[in-house]
């Protein structure tokens, strides 16, 4: 199979030493308001200097940061709170991820019992499995005012939860249910002074441990620091994404939900560290490729290499898939192999999975990646015939009537619908789907629908020149099937309001009905708070592209 290298426009040099670092545009001057917030002295005891810098005043450009300087930025990143503000990208500061600074809450209080009730009542669950944290806005603005400059709310992304509701607006206090700790050790191996600015190389520690035995690597940090009298404040941070790569195996493809993406492979940076997958879009990684916790067994053995890398479709589902064949060195100096199977998923998104391996070492024991994915390929997956239909079907669709195609999935066949976009209103799109090796098509009315995600309901609703209309198809065992049919339009033979507007005429399945009994009845088969977009503009696929992934060319797709 041809493989496509991802070009890195900007490999730093491996040596330290060598590596430049530009500090992005961002001014900031002092905020004028701190004074508005009390700071706490154990705040500022956090970050006063436990030395004097070298460099005082106005710092030249591009002067090295001395060894008690790196020392001293070290402790600094490492004190509570200030580590969070290197666990997510941002240019500018106040994009900071702040449920990660504020993860650990108040580390100087305890949750009570009081503050438990509280949470379950602001979040409405009976019990809560985990730890919960607690922290004040008014302690939120000391620590950001001190790391930062700015407050709580000129930040743009507050802290959220998954667990529900966590902000307490009657005693403005943030409730955060948590687990075990978020703290990741990091240091500073280099840096250097520039525009007034300080800008630091930061990696985890040597003995920085993640999941144990399951240890990957982890994308250096560049961190840029303002100097504000004897204040510093976080103006940004970014992952070095191409440093540590393996560029030979690094290839460009096309997953959903993200489009076109690089996976990126890095080499450990400790001795019992496996090799790492990365997912790369627009220059952000997306996806960290874990391993499954006991199914690495890299805690006696080194990485040596990587030797062979093939992409395919084994289980035939519709989405990218992928081997790796990977070399380690054994502790009684013998080489050794295993292979790393990865199964893309609709959402774009990869999963590892030790049991492919574990068949593909079985029947493929020379290590050949593109032996194996056709080994996988004959036992895991099914008739890929809905394929070659969808092709035949695309080839009896004008391409210059309908030039964009998405996926979705619409029912639950696990396989995905092929949507055919017009290039102009009156053209409508066509669906297509597949069941039983069989395909059938809908021609919708129209460019605009939604869909609820793996439901089978499918609603067109668009309209024109005041008359609009939802028509609700549900796809049962490849047939769509017409299950609600309303519209609206205005009554022109009516008089406009004051306004200008013409009174609108609602129909249900061909009952006339008011507007509020028109949507209750369309609500009743279609929940549309669930609904999706059938697809965006600007991001749909070609027909090239459809064709290269139903072949099962997934990469290099472009």
């Amino acid at each position: 199979m041809k493989k496509k290298l991802v070009t890195i426009l900007t490999l730093c040099a491996l040596s330290l030493c060598a590596c430049k670092f530009t500090a992005p545009e961002l001014v900031k001057e002092p905020d004028t308001s701190v004074s508005e917030v009390s700071v706490s002295e154990d705040i500022i005891e956090s970050v006063e200097p436990d030395i004097p810098l070298e460099v005082d005043g106005d710092e030249p450009d591009n002067i090295p940061l001395s060894e008690a300087e790196m020392k001293y930025f070290t402790e600094f990143i490492q004190k509570d709170y200030n580590y969070g503000f290197l666990l997510s990208t941002y240019s500018d500061v106040r994009n900071a991820d702040l449920s990660e600074v504020f993860y650990a809450g108040d580390t100087s209080y305890r949750a009570t019992n009081e503050d438990f009730e509280r949470y379950l009542e602001l979040s409405g669950y009976d019990e809560l499995g985990t730890g919960l944290a607690v922290i004040s806005k008014e302690r939120m603005n000391e620590i950001l005012l001190k790391a930062t400059g700015y407050k709580y709310d000129e930040f743009f992304y507050y802290p959220y939860s998954v667990y529900g509701p966590t902000y307490d607006y009657t005693t403005e206090k943030l409730y955060i249910p948590r687990g075990d700790t978020n703290y990741f050790e990091f240091e500073v191996i280099e840096g250097y002074h520039s525009n007034g600015t300080v800008v630091l190389y930061v990696v985890p520690t040597p003995d920085f441990d993640y999941l144990g035995e399951a240890g990957y690597y982890v994308t250096p940090r560049e961190v840029v620091l303002d100097r504000v009298g004897k204040e510093y404040y976080f103006l940004s941070c970014r992952e070095l994404i191409d440093q540590g790569i393996i560029p030979e195996w690094c290839y460009s493809l096309y997953v959903p939900r993200f489009g076109e993406v690089n996976i990126m492979t890095y080499a450990p940076t400790q001795g019992n560290y496996d090799v790492t997958f990365k997912m790369i879009h627009d220059g952000e990684i997306v996806e960290t490729l874990q391993t499954q916790i006991g199914y690495t067994n890299t805690i006696d053995k080194t990485f040596v290499s990587v030797e062979d890398m093939e992409f395919g479709d084994f289980n035939t589902d519709g989405w990218t898939d992928f081997i790796a064949v990977i070399k380690y060195l054994e502790e009684n100096n013998e080489y050794s192999y295993e292979y790393k199977v990865y199964a893309g998923g609709e959402q774009g998104f990869f999963a590892y999975y030790p049991m492919y391996a574990d068949y593909a070492l079985e029947k493929v024991p020379n290590f050949d990646a593109s032996e194996a994915m056709s080994c996988l390929y004959e036992e895991y997956g099914s008739s890929a015939t809905w394929k070659m239909k969808y092709m035949e079907a695309l080839s009896e669709i004008p391409e210059d009537e309908y030039p964009g195609h998405t996926f979705i999935m619409l029912d639950d066949n696990d396989l995905p619908e092929l949507v055919c976009i017009g290039s102009y209103e009156a053209a409508g799109n066509i669906v297509l789907t597949s069941y039983n090796d069989n395909i059938s098509r809908i021609h919708l009315n129209r460019l605009y629908f939604t869909y609820i995600y793996r439901s089978g309901l499918l609603n067109n609703c668009e309209g024109h020149m005041g008359y609009y209309f939802d028509d609700v198809y549900e796809l049962k065992d490849g047939v769509f099937w017409l299950i609600g049919e309303g519209t609206y339009e205005d009554d022109m033979n009516s008089e406009p309001d004051e306004d200008g507007y013409y009174p609108v005429i609602y129909n249900w399945n061909g009952f006339e009905m008011s507007k509020e009994q028109y949507y209750e009845s369309l609500e009743n088969i279609y929940n549309s708070s669930y609904a999706n977009d059938g697809y965006t503009y600007g991001e749909t696929l070609s027909r090239e592209e459809v064709l290269g992934i139903l072949e099962g060319i997934w990469a290099p797709l472009f």
